[in-house]
């Protein structure tokens, strides 16, 4: 069930500054319409949100998940979503950010339009920003996963924003415009800032690859190495590969098989409880995999291993 708070703000240029962007010389009024978080429990999704491929309608989103790992629809296409995930809509974009599989996610929304007179603008998000505080993002692909501590403080700003347009104090809207401008700078800052370079993402795909030969025995996930490489998932496999010359899960593979061979080698651990040190559910798979990988089967590693001891 979806929990989120509905608002309606009424502005005019005349009235605040701060919502006026300047488009094609001449202000154009930017509205509130919708601020909240939306919760989805872990039975929501699935089938019937699958079947709902997404609408679109001339409106601008900001939309970050706080929890949950779950798919959504953005711009026609489906992605996977989990904390940190931020995706910016431009009017007109085919979308559904509520779970698209069962397992339920949270997210915060800001929703706003444009008008000019009685005109909607529809020019994409880069266009907006750049004229209205006068830098770009420099990115158009979206979703992005934005990382800690820069992911705490976007959150904190985008709930300045629905707290002071869903409260009931004074200047509220002029605080919400206040708080959208410092959640826009913070974000383009953080785009465009100098370490976010590709030296600072190989850092990020060492970081990934550290935490994947730490934890090789668990089931860590590719969303939760791509969260820690800041990519999508698709990003993270394609740069993963390119820099270590191994996809990630071939890489687990091969440092559970090389911690297996040192445990035949210097152990009396049974094959099954090997298996099982080494992260596999089963000795089935293990055999499987051990065997495509040494060209033999354990037991038989074992025993070439230990025949002149």
């Amino acid at each position: 069930m979806n929990q989120s708070e509905y608002i309606r703000a009424h502005t005019s240029s005349s009235e605040s500054s701060l919502l006026s962007v300047p488009i094609e010389s001449g202000l154009a009024v930017l509205t509130f319409l919708h601020a909240g978080h939306s919760v989805w429990p872990e039975d929501d999704g699935g089938p019937t949100a699958v079947t709902e491929r997404g609408h679109a309608h001339d409106v601008y989103h900001a939309i970050l998940y706080t929890s949950g790992r779950n798919t959504m629809i953005h711009d026609g296409t489906t992605h996977s979503s989990c904390r940190g995930t931020l995706v910016l809509t431009d009017p007109g974009c085919i979308h559904e950010y509520r779970p698209q599989s069962p397992g339920g996610s949270s997210f915060i929304e800001i929703t706003f339009d444009l008008r000019k007179g009685n005109s909607n603008i529809s020019k994409p998000w880069n266009e907006i920003i750049n004229q209205w505080l006068g830098t770009d993002f420099g990115i158009g692909n979206w979703p992005i996963i934005i990382p800690p501590p820069e992911l705490e403080h976007l959150e904190s700003l985008m709930n300045e924003v629905v707290g002071a347009l869903t409260g009931t104090g004074t200047y509220t809207e002029s605080a919400a415009a206040l708080a959208m401008g410092r959640f826009i700078l913070e974000l383009a800052g953080y785009l465009n800032e100098e370490d976010n370079t590709p030296e600072r993402n190989s850092d990020r795909l060492d970081q990934a690859r550290n935490a994947l030969e730490k934890n090789f025995t668990s089931p860590v996930t590719i969303s939760e190495l791509a969260s820690i490489a800041c990519l999508s998932e698709g990003a993270f496999i394609r740069s993963f590969s390119a820099r270590y010359g191994i996809p990630p899960i071939a890489y687990r593979k091969k440092l559970r098989i090389t911690a297996a061979k040192h445990l035949l080698s210097v152990s009396g651990r049974t094959i099954g409880e090997i298996a099982t040190n080494v992260g596999y559910r089963d000795i089935f798979t293990f055999s499987r995999t051990f065997r495509s990988v040494v060209g033999m089967t354990a037991s038989d590693w074992r025993r070439e291993q230990n025949k002149d001891l």
